[in-house]
């Protein structure tokens, strides 16, 4: 048994031999990239000179019309018949990172046109996911002349609430990217990539995407209708910070119209010119280089999240729409105090939602269905990713709500299952539910709650084989020396290959029979150095105090390799994945 915390051995990807490895080398003098990276390239199935150079450069020019996606063309036109009407235009948002990007840049765009625009986001406790009643009824009230509801990142599961809007006299145009239910609501217009297979959907936008060909799509007709010039008309590009946001925290495949969104959002980012995003930076330990996926997911995107989770979702919002340096600032430190709470709220419930998780999996169950009344409410979708990393099997946590008769869920899947199909075969024990393949929100009457658990546990059995968590093979995507890939040079080459994420996974290498130097333990972290001809670079180890004892010896080192800035310097780094001793 080895001291990996994750596996028990690696396994190398396939590497090409005879004719395929002379092309594969071919391809990588051509592109003027390491033949390193032509193997990766290669082993993601992309083999020809034009995919490759596609893959390494994606370029906005090459984003579709996004008249192409269905319903843009004629949301633009009533967007822009409302803004000439002087009427009112309600954005409607969803209260996650994804649904406040979403909000953000579409206010702020609908600003650049002079629209009367205001923000609506629910509370995520009291009000829930979706369309509220009650917020429509308060947004109807002492309203005059035509005024435009416009969802981002939520509605198309809302159909008696959309009905409720008509009566009260508003427009609606749905934008959203969750998979639909058996009813459509009847809106003026729906933007949804899953309502129909186009090159927006393969892979799925986010709610912010979805809201960014929007953008796109009113640009372009300004422009056509000569109201801007190409040269005056706003350039969308300073959007895509909230774009690569939305995409990276909501879970989104990075692969086509994505990969080109999040790569050119990830530059934007990596300015810190918006306020928010640099206190967001600063708080985070990002105040300088390149902003990665990664921090996205690890330390940007849980700070958004936190206000709402825990408490008022203002500040979240509000941190990205100011221009007020001092206004970013006090809202950054409001964010950071509820991330603090967030964390030691999710601390407690944690463990004893793994212990309920362990009881279940002793009983053979193969779906997870988790819940105590006592779990915050704000919480219950990041202890259901914790349990699903933890379990390798799909899983559902949930609370009780206020009235104390119905339990609110959050679900997280696993590759190749898709949960809200699993929720549709159980929706019968439902009060209601919505979401995508891995990630899903649904409600439960109390006195269903049993036989939904099982129902859950019988549709997982049925598609879920044997859990997926890493726990026994760790895929490595080749074998590398030291002193050909731990230099800035291949770093920089490597990075060409993210943004990593959903479906582009970051590549794994291995380092056999290497000596650690300078080894020591800081917290749950193991520290070290692997000298290079050059000098030595800096190793960490997460979460992998333990192999101490092992690192003592000659060990095979499978890793990440990753560049940092330091005091205004780059500088590369390795990330252990997994250490073992050496045969």
């Amino acid at each position: 048994m080895t001291a990996n915390l994750l596996n028990s051995r690696y396994e190398i990807l396939p590497s090409p031999v005879g004719t395929e490895r002379d092309r594969c080398q071919a391809m990588a003098r051509t592109l003027q990239v390491p033949e390193t990276i032509g193997l990766l390239l290669w082993q993601r199935g992309i083999r020809t000179v034009e995919a490759a150079w596609n893959h390494l450069y994606p370029r906005l020019s090459d984003l579709p019309d996004p008249f192409l996606l269905p319903g843009v063309d004629e949301a633009v036109d009533l967007i822009l018949d409302t803004v000439s009407a002087r009427g009112r235009i309600v954005v409607y948002g969803d209260y996650d990172v994804d649904g406040i990007c979403a909000t953000v840049l579409l206010v702020r765009f609908l600003a650049e046109l002079g629209a009367q625009a205001m923000h609506v986001i629910p509370d995520r406790i009291t009000e829930g996911y979706g369309i509220n009643c009650k917020k429509l009824h308060e947004i109807s009230r002492g309203a005059t002349g035509p005024t435009l509801l416009v969802t981002v990142d939520c509605g198309i599961s809302d159909v008696d609430e959309v009905a409720l809007a008509k009566q009260l006299g508003f427009r609606v145009i749905i934008t959203d990217h969750h998979q639909p239910g058996d009813r459509l609501p009847e809106a003026d217009v729906l933007v949804n990539p899953a309502l129909v297979r186009t090159m927006f959907s393969e892979p799925l936008l986010s709610g912010a995407g979805v809201a960014f060909v929007l953008l796109m799509g009113l640009r372009s007709r300004l422009v056509s209708r000569g109201t801007w010039s190409r040269e005056t008309a706003p350039n969308l590009k300073q959007y895509l910070d909230l774009v690569a946001l939305g995409t990276v925290a909501d879970v989104m495949p990075l692969g086509g119209v994505n990969r080109v969104l999040v790569r050119a959002g990830l530059e934007v980012l990596s300015t810190r010119n918006r306020p928010g995003i640099k206190v967001l930076c600063s708080l985070s330990g990002l105040e300088e280089g390149i902003v990665q996926a990664e921090d996205i997911s690890y330390r940007l995107a849980p700070r958004i999240n936190a206000a709402g989770r825990v408490g008022n979702l203002a500040p979240a919002v509000d941190l990205l729409l100011t221009a007020n340096w001092d206004e970013a600032n006090r809202l950054g430190r409001e964010l950071e105090q509820a991330n603090e709470t967030r964390k030691e709220l999710e601390q407690v419930a944690l463990e004893q939602a793994r212990e309920q998780a362990e009881e279940q999996v002793n009983r053979g169950r193969r779906g997870l269905v988790l819940w105590n009344a006592s779990w915050h409410a704000g919480i219950i979708g990041i202890l259901a990713a914790r349990i699903v990393d933890a379990f390798g099997l799909p899983a559902l946590v949930g609370t009780v709500e206020h009235n104390g008769n119905t339990y609110r869920f959050s679900g997280r899947s696993i590759k190749h299952i898709n949960l809200y199909d699993m929720l549709t075969r159980c929706g019968e024990h439902c009060l209601s539910f919505g979401g995508h393949a891995m990630a899903a929100g649904l409600v439960v009457d109390g006195s269903q709650l049993a036989d939904f658990s099982k129902a859950f546990a019988r549709q997982a059995g049925i598609l879920v084989q044997e859990p997926t968590r890493e726990c026994s093979v760790e895929r490595v995507d080749c074998q590398v020396t030291v002193n050909e890939i731990l230099d800035q040079s291949f770093a920089r080459s490597l990075e060409m290959l993210g943004p990593f994420g959903e479906a582009n996974r970051e590549p794994v290498f291995l380092l056999p029979r290497q000596r650690l130097q300078d080894i020591r333990v800081t917290g749950d972290h193991l520290v070290f150095r692997l000298a290079t001809r050059k000098g030595s670079v800096r190793g960490i180890g997460f979460r992998m105090a333990s192999c101490r004892d092992l690192v003592t010896e000659a060990v095979d080192l499978t890793f990440n390799l990753r560049r940092s800035m330091y005091r205004g310097c780059s500088r590369i780094e390795v990330q252990a994945t997994g250490i073992y001793p050496s045969v």
